[in-house]
């Protein structure tokens, strides 16, 4: 790693000396010349100058100029500029541009031609955290989400490949068709998935995996003692469904 990769950019040589012109730095300088010159007559003189003198000659003069490039170099890693390229894709590898796309932080990623970018200033990155970026095809019912850490490079490249979106549950309750009361004990089951059925408590109420993505819908099948089965399309997601059964 070279120095200049230390910096957002090639250090601002006017900036370091504005910095080292600044009364303590002035000073420093004042004190390393001022020994020197008191050296200079000592010697003149006949008589030796103490080692620590020339010692501290050159930190005078180096302290300052070594502080204001390490502050050039904190500055503008503070200002450096994250400029994240996002790039979906579907299932079959082919370029999306209809996603919606969002992240954990650095705000709303904005459409280019080649896809999505976000520019993300160095000093708001929380430490430690990853960037999570989460791409939806609501059209299409596909998700997909990468991590990445933000380090050295400014410019990193994001390629997220969409898969089918089968993450959401179905909740809803079972009730009696006559009185609406909630019936506990029912079994209900997502159709096609009868090893994950679940059972009614007394509020009738329950909630499964629906094998889909939320607005899918999804076919219910509920039974009880004393009634007859039941069966309904619901879309998935947190809109309750409401199952009534007739009693036998």
């Amino acid at each position: 790693m070279t120095i200049l990769t230390l910096f957002a950019e090639p250090p601002n040589p006017w900036s370091i000396v504005t910095q080292v012109t600044n009364p303590y730095s002035l000073a420093a300088f004042a004190l390393a010349i001022l020994l020197t010159i008191t050296g200079a007559i000592m010697r003149s003189r006949g008589r030796s100058v103490p080692l620590p003198v020339w010692i501290l000659i050159p930190l005078l003069v180096a302290m300052p100029i070594g502080a204001a490039v390490f502050q050039q170099f904190v500055s503008g890693r503070d200002q450096a500029i994250y400029r994240v390229r996002i790039s979906v894709y579907d299932p079959q590898g082919n370029p999306v541009q209809d996603a919606r796309i969002s992240s954990s932080f650095g705000g709303e990623p904005k459409k280019v031609e080649a896809g999505w970018e976000m520019n993300i200033p160095a000093a708001t990155v929380p430490k430690g955290d990853k960037l999570r970026i989460t791409a939806v095809r609501e059209n299409s019912f596909q998700k997909g989400q990468a991590e990445i850490a933000l380090g050295e490079e400014r410019n990193p490249a994001v390629n997220l490949k969409l898969t089918s979106d089968a993450t959401a549950v179905v909740r809803g309750q079972v009730v009696d068709e006559s009185s609406n009361r909630a019936i506990g004990g029912a079994r209900v089951t997502v159709v096609g998935y009868g090893s994950e059925a679940v059972v009614t408590k007394a509020d009738g109420n329950f909630a499964l995996p629906a094998h889909k993505a939320v607005e899918q819908q999804v076919m219910l099948q509920a039974e009880a003692k004393g009634y007859k089965a039941e069966s309904q399309w619901h879309p998935a997601g947190d809109y309750p469904a409401v199952i009534k059964l007739k009693k036998e």
